[in-house]
């Protein structure tokens, strides 16, 4: 093969260079009015009042749990199966991670996997939907409302999508959207936090910026002029820069406009892989309206990791793009040794961990590149068949 077709790609267009360059040309690369703008959009778009900029996901997330009072000797109950930035963001605030199971339908936890695991010492629930598919996050909202705990979402896979009528991240307390190059939305691995309390939105805004009591600008002087700092809590020094808020913005705008040609890149997909019998294609459940962050296969039961990783490795001899979504993270060594998991304690986590790729999924996937993909992988599947 010629040419490389990459895992992903970012659509950078002319709007958002231009957005970018009334950012430098103003010389005001520092957070200030871009961001601002872009909190607003992304406000509106969620249909939530406060949105927070941030410089990443794993830094948002702990600025929500530590902003919701989560910290040592708290228990928080997270998916198994979710990127493993989700438990090191519990970790990093000393409570203890409690991993739940997921649902073999959804990929996602659900309230029968998580309840069991609620104690006296469960302080939140954290919902992580995995590759576009938001069931679930109405199911634990219910309850985080019985036991009286706030549900955090880890929106970042959803963001575009519906559940019902309801966008994603309007169900928890608190909502972090990742913005990253893969994304539907890119914004250089920044971050933005949207919640409907005025008290937590503030104590976000100073927790991203030092532990700095939060000013509104519409209330002093310009930033620019500077101002005397004081410090009210311990913080991170996560803010969003003007370049990458700029960017964000421009691609939210036509958010509408890349969703629909996500799905048309899906649906090729689907027609095209649909008949392999050693495949399982990502199903949505009805009454969801699905973003497509990506697009992610699993192999029938009868492969192991090793057979999954071997065509990964294969579709990467053809310059095929190609990787495995995530690890279980309770089994990893540096949580396995320090709370003792096993495998076999998270059977529908491991069977879905192991035998899951993602495949290339871009804008600039066209019909040759997709079957050039579809293709190399049929290849490699029956290869892997005959060796085992």
């Amino acid at each position: 093969m010629s040419e490389t077709i990459p895992l992903f790609l970012p659509e950078i267009t002319e709007d958002d260079r231009n957005a970018v360059d009334r950012v430098l040309r103003h010389q005001r690369v520092g957070f200030g009015d871009a961001t601002r703008e872009f909190e607003a959009l992304f406000a509106a778009r969620v249909t939530r009042p406060y949105a927070i900029a941030t410089g990443s996901l794993g830094t948002g997330l702990r600025i929500a749990l530590t902003g919701c009072g989560i910290g040592p000797g708290h228990e928080v109950i997270l998916p198994a199966f979710a990127p493993v930035v989700v438990a090191n963001a519990v970790a990093f605030t000393g409570a203890r991670p409690v991993f739940a199971d997921v649902d073999p339908r959804t990929l996602n936890a659900t309230s029968s996997t998580v309840e069991p695991l609620v104690t006296e010492r469960t302080r939140a629930i954290v919902a992580s939907p995995n590759f576009g598919n938001p069931h679930g996050a109405d199911t634990l909202a219910h309850l985080c409302t019985k036991f009286e705990i706030p549900l955090i979402e880890n929106a970042t896979e959803i963001l575009g999508c519906l559940l019902g009528r309801e966008p994603s991240g309007r169900f928890g307390r608190i909502a972090v959207f990742g913005l990253p190059p893969s994304g539907v939305v890119c914004g250089g691995d920044g971050a933005v936090l949207v919640t409907h309390d005025d008290i937590l939105a503030n104590a976000c805004r100073s927790l991203r910026d030092a532990g700095r009591p939060y000013v509104d600008p519409e209330e002093g002087l310009p930033s620019e002029v500077g101002r005397i700092y004081q410090h009210e809590r311990f913080g991170f020094d996560s803010r969003l820069d003007e370049l990458r808020a700029a960017l964000a913005a421009s691609q939210v705008r036509r958010l509408d406009r890349t969703i629909e040609q996500r799905a048309r890149i899906a649906e090729r997909y689907v027609c095209r892989l649909g008949g392999i019998p050693d495949l399982i294609l990502p199903t949505m459940p009805d009454g969801c309206t699905v973003a497509w962050p990506g697009f992610v296969v699993r192999l029938a039961d009868t492969f192991t990791a090793d057979d999954r990783d071997l065509i990964i490795r294969g579709l990467h001899r053809h310059d095929i793009g190609a990787t495995n979504p995530y690890p279980v993270a309770p089994l990893l060594p540096f949580y396995a040794m320090r709370f003792g998991n096993r495998p076999g304690d998270f059977p529908v986590a491991e069977r879905i961990s192991a035998r899951s790729l993602a495949l290339p999924f871009h804008h600039g996937l066209g019909e040759r590149e997709l079957e050039l993909v579809c293709q190399t992988l049929e290849l490699m599947i029956r290869r892997q068949t005959f060796r085992r």
